[in-house]
């Protein structure tokens, strides 16, 4: 389903619904569906926008712990979380880079606003 999505929140606070008209909208393809998320350390239902222009389908952004909030006609709220990871990264003794698991995730509040484009 293609839709448009309006995130209410940047690193766990709201936006004031003044600079809501300027803030980043994201269209692409909605997907939800449970995922097994190693930074959490378990399984979750996540809410992606997919990328629909290139059709490689990668998530533009995620919602973790995604919960349905409200449907009505084309209009849609999930809440959930927003995870930002930092890469444990590493030089092996042959000098590649070896990047290992995440080793700090850190939630943000998020709430995201979706109208259905098609």
């Amino acid at each position: 389903m293609l839709v448009r999505v309006t995130p209410l929140y940047v690193k766990g606070k709201k936006i004031p619904k003044a600079k809501r008209k300027e803030a980043t909208v994201y269209d692409g393809e909605l997907a939800v569906r449970e995922h097994r998320i190693s930074a959490l350390g378990r399984s979750s239902l996540v809410a992606q926008l997919l990328n629909a222009t290139d059709g490689s389908k990668t998530p533009k952004i995620e919602l973790f712990d995604a919960r349905l909030n409200f449907i009505e006609n084309k209009q849609m709220r999930f809440s959930g979380y927003e995870v930002e990871a930092e890469e444990n990264v590493v030089e092996a003794p042959d000098g590649k880079t070896v990047i290992m698991e995440p080793r700090l995730a850190v939630l943000y509040g998020q709430v995201w606003d979706v109208e259905v484009q098609k």
